[in-house]
């Protein structure tokens, strides 16, 4: 393999890197808004007054554990 196709190929992986490190900032990104989400949900269910304390209180925490 020559120097030159030795260089495209470690441009292109250099490239790939980069890429894949877009890829996973936009992931932890969309992450954290799936879990504000969840959040809000599960404190929306906190304010419910149509069951028990302890049900909304279990509501709550099952939906709390669907963060990631």
């Amino acid at each position: 393999m020559g120097v030159g196709m030795k260089d495209h190929i470690t441009g292109q992986l250099l490239a790939l890197e980069q890429q894949m490190a877009e890829i996973k900032q936009r992931l932890a990104q969309m992450q954290a808004t799936r879990n504000d989400a969840i959040e809000e949900v599960a404190m929306a269910i906190e304010r419910m007054e149509c069951f028990g304390p302890d049900t909304i209180n279990s509501f709550a925490i099952y939906i709390r554990e669907m963060k990631k």
